[in-house]
Formats: C-alpha cells, sequence, structure tokens
C-alpha cells in the first residue's frame, strides 16, 4: 500500500529530527556546524569576484541583467 505525500513528508520530517537530536545527543551541539569554515573557504572568494564582477560590469553596459549573466560565467 501506498502512503499519501503529506504522511511520507511527516516521516522524513520527524525521522530528521529525532536523527538531530541524537546527533547532537552524541557528539555535542557544535557537530551541526561542523564543515562550516570549508565551505566558506570555497564560497567567499567566488562570491567576491561574482559581485566585483557585476558591479564593474554593470557599470558599464547599464543593464542589470546583462552583469548578472556575464558576472556569473566566472
Amino acid at each position: 500500500m501506498q502512503q499519501s505525500a503529506a504522511n511520507c513528508q511527516a516521516t522524513t520530517l520527524t525521522q530528521t529530527i529525532a536523527d538531530l537530536k541524537l546527533l547532537v545527543a552524541n557528539n555535542g551541539v557544535l557537530t551541526l556546524w561542523r564543515g562550516l569554515g570549508p565551505t566558506l573557504w570555497r564560497d567567499v572568494p567566488f562570491s567576491a569576484m561574482y559581485w566585483y564582477g557585476y558591479e564593474m560590469i554593470n557599470a558599464k553596459v547599464e543593464s542589470p541583467f546583462l552583469a548578472g549573466i556575464a558576472s556569473g560565467m566566472v
């Protein structure tokens, strides 16, 4: 018998919350932020290049749409 979509989502949410509680109980609350440092090392340089490119291109072409496209090609 198939579960309804709402029931499946509720089960998934309930299980996710239970797993998070178990994770915190076993490893402490700081484990929820494990991996944040490497993620920031990856994302911050890209964001800086993107916004710098966006501002420079937008000043020249005066089209936010085209500036977004061009700076996204970095």
